[in-house]
């Protein structure tokens, strides 16, 4: 590691590599706003099709799964996410599964109706959320490495 010491490093608030956004203080935040502001724009692209009443539920609902849905859910496949940042994602999708199904923001309906009239499945986070790691402070190891190499 000399090359380190003869290199002067510069420190930045976020790291972006793939379309996926790092910041210094750990959060997934920027990475989740983006994925929702590309969902958004790939639904509004497709809005002909979403709002279209010669097209049934079942196939607007599979063009939702895999070209909304997914590239929004992206964020949430490479980190652990917080749970302010899954409930920005809860909000975006009951939006868009509201306007799919014609139903305006005033109507009281329950969330749980709009996944069963698209036949779509509750998401969950694939990453457990309880178990992420505070970057900012040291970090206990869970093993103790002396013990597990000492001769004996």
């Amino acid at each position: 590691m000399p090359w380190l010491y003869s290199h002067h490093l510069q420190a930045v608030d976020n790291v972006c590599h793939l379309d996926d956004t790092v910041s210094a203080t750990g959060g997934a935040t920027t990475s989740v706003s983006f994925s929702c502001r590309t969902a958004w724009s790939k639904f509004r692209n497709l809005l002909p099709l979403h709002t279209s009443r010669s097209i049934s539920m079942c196939t607007r609902s599979r063009i939702y799964k895999c070209c909304v849905r997914s590239p929004m859910q992206y964020a949430s496949e490479c980190r652990a996410l917080r749970n302010e940042e899954l409930a920005h994602l809860a909000r975006n999708e009951r939006a868009m599964l509201r306007w799919i199904c014609r139903i305006k923001s005033e109507e009281k309906v329950a969330t749980s109706s709009l996944y069963k009239c698209l036949d779509i499945s509750i998401w969950t986070p694939p990453l457990d959320t309880t178990t992420t790691v505070d970057w900012t402070r040291p970090q206990k190891p869970d093993i103790d490495w002396q013990v597990l190499f000492s001769p004996g």
